[in-house]
């Protein structure tokens, strides 16, 4: 239980509160009343224990504000009441306003309301509905998924892409030699995603022979290799040779020597003539030492060696020959397509090279003439240059491609299907690839995966949706224990509520008719009931017991005669009577159904009631009351005067504390003084009434009875001082407060004069 509040600071009009130095404040009991007029604190009071259930300062009161209380737990201040773990339930003026949402429903032309859980279930499901809005996007907005949404649909739109350019693969690079479709496109995708750009061909030259090759219809014959027995390295080094030997000179004949013409033509004599022999030409006997002179000269080392030069001249023309007759494929034509432009460029160097090799062997026949006609004693350095080899590889490389050209025949098929497949590939790939198919694909990925996440919220928020509504149907339905005690505070059966079957809301009802409008006093009825619910659920869980309870002015707007109801409703609410422990000779006792209850009122008639409901404080120690006063705009809590306990109703003791004013003799020094104009005007709301009940104001009525000129007089004094308004005016001392005495002096004298009888009977409530 809560012992004491030690103090309150800066907390709304509680400037300054020492439950220490405020009398002999008692510490509170199980049951706790306090008594204070309109504007004294009590509601702000109430809003201190809304601090203890909500763990956290009271809105209004966060800046600045300090308290503590004592409890049978330990102290708790304004900055640890997040540790109070005892549940508090606060009726006031805030609860009406946050447990009651009232509307007026066109469609029936009357209020509609809703009270407690529902409202905060209502406003739950409409703040689902937003979030869900804001989500999924209306006619006029665009929800969260639009921007994920547009990245999937970007990504979709890869479907229509897919389509056209498999139809540009298959015609325009195929010429429509193969099926080529949008499955075709998306199973080599997948093949190659994880990779691109090794699916592409960089080499232009392969890239180019690939456009040529898949386009080939059915292949062309195998072609023949080019023949080529290469001898040219052996020709070329016994020419050399032979062109740098220099023979002896010995046995010569001049003649023969100068003459190359007819040195072959005596070499030719020779071959055909024997020993003996007359000469073919002149017809004379060749003498034998003529023929042993020819036959020793032409068997020197010079006639051996243009023998030989004779022989490897034939050779050379033999391979001039040779190379003149290389077969070489007829026509380019001859080749696959994607072959043609290879051998071209191979057939090109493979000439050069022919040629090369061709004006390396007309320079060594040259030589060698030479040689042999002119300088067979001399060494002649030949100009021709080696090249053999280069011929060789040119030779070889076009074998190569005639060799790749006849496989691509031979095994045409599977090998146009796999240049076909490679170059797919390579479609495909550039296609991805300018197309930023990978970035757009991981948006995509990304992006379904928060729109996964945003339905899934929407789905639990639908859900959660469902279950809420199922709630507001139980709680609708619900409505019958409302109702009694509705139709108990207001004193009629011929007021319930019903639930609106299509909106699950509340409709209040006077008879048959609905009602177009609800008074004060019905909303207050109405919200109060709610609260009585809420206690009697929290009993029926077992939580009541432990839990502490406020209410603070439950009639401050109905009039008295709903003072008995709700009285009696408390007194069922609250009091049980239970078993009596110890040695008591009763078998029972009362006690309260909660852990603590506090109970405020301005009402006299009603704290007088609440008195009443057990237990009382007959034995001091199971009820505490105190007051809450208003002085200078400063509220403070002090023990309940005993004149309360004395006089029978608050019209009585308010006239009391008048009374014994004016007759102090010091009134300047009163304790009574800055709390009489309270006491005061509330005393002439009582009086006023009295006479004229019909007018609202007590301005007015004050009029009526005091006459224009003295009403203003004494109620100006009055109005300014109890309803303090302004900073300026709460700082500073007012010079308004010396008229008090004067007002409060003129008002009795008023009544003792006027009405006398009334006068008299005021003055026997308060000295019997």
């Amino acid at each position: 239980m809560i012992k004491k509040i030690d103090h309150i600071r800066a907390f709304g009009i509680y400037q300054n509160f020492e439950w220490s130095t405020s009398g002999t404040l008692k510490d509170f009991s199980s049951k706790n009343i306090f008594y204070g007029w309109n504007y004294s604190g009590k509601t702000t009071l109430s809003r201190l224990f809304s601090s203890l259930k909500n763990k956290t300062i009271h809105g209004d009161f966060a800046e600045g504000s300090s308290f503590k209380i004592s409890s049978e737990g330990g102290s708790y201040q304004h900055d640890t009441i997040n540790t109070y773990t005892r549940n508090v339930e606060v009726f006031n003026s805030d609860y009406i306003k946050d447990n009651l949402k009232w509307e007026f429903d066109d469609n029936i032309n009357a209020i509609s309301f809703e009270v407690g859980e529902s409202i905060d279930i209502r406003e739950k499901i409409e703040s689902n509905l937003t979030e869900i809005a804001d989500i999924e996007g209306t006619e006029n907005t665009i929800g969260k998924k639009a921007e994920f949404q547009e990245l999937v649909n970007e990504y979709d739109q890869f479907e229509t892409l897919y389509t056209n350019e498999a139809k540009r693969i298959k015609n325009d690079a195929f010429i429509s030699l193969i099926e080529f479709n949008k499955g075709h496109l998306k199973k080599i995708k997948d093949q190659i995603i994880t990779d691109i750009n090794a699916a592409i061909i960089s080499d232009k030259d392969e890239l180019k022979r690939l456009q040529n090759v898949v386009k080939i219809e059915s292949p062309k014959e195998e072609l023949s290799s080019i023949i080529f027995e290469n001898t040219l390295k052996d020709t070329y080094d016994l020419s050399t040779s032979l062109l740098s030997q220099t023979p002896l000179k010995a046995q010569l004949i001049e003649v023969l020597e100068k003459n190359h013409t007819h040195y072959s033509w005596a070499k030719q004599g020779l071959e055909i003539h024997q020993k003996g022999d007359d000469c073919k030409f002149c017809g004379n006997l060749i003498p034998d030492e003529r023929l042993i002179e020819l036959t020793k000269y032409f068997n020197n080392q010079a006639s051996a060696l243009r023998e030989k030069t004779q022989k490897t001249k034939q050779l050379i023309y033999q391979e001039i020959q040779k190379l003149n007759d290389l077969n070489f494929p007829l026509s380019t034509n001859d080749f696959n397509n994607g072959f043609q432009s290879k051998y071209e460029d191979l057939l090109e160097v493979a000439k050069k090279e022919l040629g090369k090799a061709t004006a390396m062997l007309t320079t060594l026949l040259k030589d060698l003439s030479k040689k042999e006609e002119e300088s067979i004693y001399l060494p002649i350095a030949t100009l021709a240059v080696n090249e053999t080899d280069t011929l060789q590889t040119a030779i070889d490389n076009l074998n190569a491609l005639i060799g790749e050209n006849n496989e691509f025949s031979k095994s045409f098929d599977s090998m146009i299907n796999a240049e076909r497949i490679k170059y797919q590939r390579h479609l495909v790939a550039e296609f991805l690839k300018a197309q930023k198919y990978l970035s757009a694909k991981s948006n995509k990925d990304k992006a379904e995966k928060e729109i996964e996440i945003l339905n899934a919220r929407i789905i639990g928020l639908q859900n959660e949706n469902v279950k809420l509504n199922a709630e507001i149907n139980s709680i609708s339905k619900g409505c019958e224990q409302l109702n009694t005690f509705i139709q108990s505070f207001l004193n009629r059966t011929d007021i319930k509520i019903e639930v609106n079957p299509e909106t699950n809301k509340f409709n209040l009802k006077r008879g048959t008719k609905l009602a177009k409008n609800l008074s004060e006093g019905e909303k207050t009825a109405i919200a109060f009931s709610h609260f009585l619910v809420l206690i009697g659920s929290l009993e029926k869980k077992g939580q009541l017991k432990d839990t502490i309870v406020y209410i603070d002015d439950p009639i401050s707007s109905l009039d008295s005669n709903h003072v008995f109801q709700i009285n009696s409703l408390l007194k069922d609410t609250f009091s049980r009577q239970v078993p009596k422990s110890g040695n008591s000779s009763a078998q029972f006792e009362w006690t309260i159904s909660c852990k603590q209850l506090f109970i405020s009122t301005h009402n006299y008639e009603f704290f007088n009631l609440l008195k009443e409901i057990p237990p009382t404080n007959k034995n001091g120690n199971k009820e505490s009351r105190y007051f809450i006063s208003r002085i200078n705009d400063e509220s403070f809590i002090s023990p309940l005067p005993a004149a309360f306990d004395k006089y029978s109703s608050e019209y009585h003791y308010l006239f009391g504390e008048i009374y014994q004013f004016t007759n102090e003799t010091d009134r300047a020094a009163s304790h009574r003084l800055l709390a009489m104009p309270n006491i005061f005007r509330r005393f002439l709301e009582l009086y006023t009434l009295s006479k004229y009940p019909s007018y609202d104001e007590v301005d007015k009525r004050a009029d009526k009875i005091f006459g224009p000129f003295a009403s203003k007089r004494i109620l100006k004094v009055l109005h300014y001082f109890s309803h303090l308004n302004s900073i300026e005016r709460i700082s500073k001392q007012s010079d308004f407060i010396s008229d008090i005495d004067a007002a409060t002096t003129e008002l009795i004298n008023f009544i003792k004069t006027n009405d006398a009888l009334h006068y008299e009977a005021l003055e026997n409530s308060i000295t019997q």
